[in-house]
Order: structure tokens, then C-alpha cells, then sequence
């Protein structure tokens, strides 16, 4: 197992050295746009702004109303329930920041159907918050339901379903790299099908000379490799290997 763990790690940051035009930056999932208590030159400086507890308060207050109002699931409840979010991740309340946005989810999928494109910026803002808590297992889960959606919400001649399934390639590459759930072997197996499912997309969507093709091409190639030195009859060779070169060893000895 240590040897396959060595094995791996030595050669998994090549790919995704060589995956650059695969890979997305880092999800950011609160607008900044959205903060609309930012200091600009049109705010006095003498005006006291409210803290984060009060707007805290205010949001849960607001969202208060609308259930007493229209009951705990209505649609407007959303946009409350992500506003609350993003002001509880500012407050540094992150657990209860992953708790309204769950719940922004769940009032999404009752309005407007199991499988619609709102939930995907939901999605992002939950892997955000569970980032940050290093709830590993959370964000796998979270990345996983994100790749659901999106075979969900997209035809393979659809070039939004290859954009969107690199950000949960770039997650099992980083997962991999970095052993975050003690799961490496397991995540390199899932990038490795979702980069031939993004070939395949890539191939319906793309002219033949984008060079993203060559780059899914090596990196398929290259996960496949190293697949293999983390597979059981690499490591039952490597053994006999060892073990050949220590029985004609020792027989020099003799």
C-alpha cells in the first residue's frame, strides 16, 4: 500500500500540470455583487454600518416573514435562504451557512423540479463553506450531486456539459494529489471516466483542431498509467520483481 501510495503521489501532479486548459480556477460561489453594505464614495464616513450580526438578524428576520407569509417552502424562500447564507460565510458561521444553503436546495427542487440549472450555483456555495471546514467527505458528496446535474441537464452535444464536468475532474485530481479522504486511488478512477466522457463531448462539440483534444488525449493516457502502477497485478509484479532480484542475490552467496 505505501508503495502505491509513493507511486501515485510522485507522478499524479504531472497531470494535472499537463491538464491546465482542463482545469478550472477555484470555485468562488458568493457574488461580491450581492453585498450591497460595501463602503463606496458615495457612503459618508461617519455612518455607522450595520455589523454582521445585525445583518444576520435582519436576513433571518426577513426570512421569518415570508414563512409566516406564504409557508416554509415557497420559491421566494431561495433567494432569502442564499442571502442568508452569504451572510452567515461572512460572519465566519460557516456550519450555519452550509445549513441555509441546503435549504435553498431543497426549496429549489420543490419549485422548480429535482434537476434545474438554479441549483448548480447552490451547489458551488456549498462545496465553498464545506471547503473551508476541510469537510472533505461533504465536498466529494456535494461534487458528485454537481456532476449529476449536470449529465442531468445536458445532451453530450452540449459544450455547457464538458465546461461544467471540469471543475469535478479538477476536484478528484485535487482529492487524488493531496489524499484529502483517504481516497486517492477512488477519485483517479473517476477523473479518469469523466475525462473520456469530456472527449466524447469534446469530439461532438469542438473543431478538430482545438487543442483541448490533445490535452484530454494525454491526459487520458496518463491517468491510465498511473491506474495501472496503483492496480493489484502491478504491485504482484513489482513483488515478484523484488523477489527474483533477492533470490539471485543470495544466491551469489552460496
Amino acid at each position: 500500500m505505501r508503495i502505491r501510495g509513493q507511486q501515485t503521489a510522485k507522478f499524479l501532479p504531472k497531470i494535472v500540470a499537463a491538464a491546465m486548459l482542463a482545469i478550472p480556477v477555484s470555485l468562488f460561489a458568493d457574488d461580491t455583487a450581492t453585498d450591497s453594505l460595501a463602503l463606496t464614495n458615495d457612503i459618508p464616513f461617519d455612518v455607522i454600518q450595520p455589523s454582521r450580526e445585525e445583518l444576520v438578524a435582519k436576513q433571518l428576520q426577513r426570512i421569518d416573514e415570508l414563512e409566516q407569509q406564504y409557508g416554509p417552502y415557497d420559491i421566494r424562500l431561495k433567494e432569502a435562504l442564499k442571502g442568508l447564507g452569504f451572510q452567515f460565510r461572512r460572519a465566519g458561521d460557516l456550519m450555519s451557512a452550509s445549513e441555509a444553503y441546503k435549504r435553498a436546495l431543497h426549496v429549489s427542487r420543490i419549485n422548480e423540479g429535482l434537476f434545474n440549472e438554479s441549483q448548480l450555483a447552490i451547489v458551488e456555495r456549498l462545496i465553498d463553506v464545506n471547503q473551508k471546514m476541510a469537510k472533505w467527505d461533504q465536498v466529494d458528496s456535494h461534487y458528485g450531486y454537481l456532476e449529476h446535474l449536470y449529465k442531468k441537464l445536458y445532451q453530450k452535444d452540449d459544450p455547457r456539459l464538458e465546461k461544467g464536468l471540469r471543475k469535478v475532474v479538477a476536484w478528484h485530481f485535487d482529492a487524488s494529489n493531496f489524499n484529502l479522504n483517504g481516497k486517492r486511488v477512488e477519485h483517479l478512477r473517476k477523473a479518469h471516466g469523466l475525462l473520456k466522457l469530456r472527449l466524447e463531448v469534446a469530439e461532438l462539440t469542438l473543431s478538430g483542431e482545438d487543442p483541448l483534444l490533445d490535452s484530454l488525449k494525454r491526459n487520458i493516457a496518463q491517468s491510465e498509467y498511473y491506474l495501472y502502477l496503483s492496480s493489484d497485478l502491478y504491485q504482484e509484479m513489482s513483488r515478484e520483481r523484488r523477489r527474483y532480484s533477492r533470490d539471485r542475490y543470495l544466491a551469489t552467496l552460496d
